[in-house]
């Protein structure tokens, strides 16, 4: 499924197309995780993948799978109901 080049080059293209609107992926080390993250969720798909890619503590941005092709993941913004947890 993510073999040869294009399959390669999905987790680094998924890291760059995020990095404007999440500063935290402009550091090497938090951009590598979600990039191996990313690389082993496209080789081998997890119906329970999720990659926090804003605040830990907020975890309002996530990358989760596509329904129709779980080896390609989309951005989702996690909502709070009223009266929610904060903190």
């Amino acid at each position: 499924m993510g073999a040869g080049k294009a399959g390669a080059d999905y987790p680094a293209a998924v890291v760059r197309t995020l990095v404007g609107d999440f500063p935290s992926l402009a550091n090497s080390l938090t951009a590598e995780l979600v990039r191996a993250a990313v690389e082993r969720q496209h080789r081998q798909p997890e119906p329970t993948f999720e990659c926090i890619v804003d605040h830990p503590t907020l975890s309002t941005w996530k990358l989760v799978l596509r329904r129709d092709e779980p080896a390609r993941l989309r951005l989702h913004l996690t909502t709070r109901r009223r009266g929610a947890h904060r903190g």
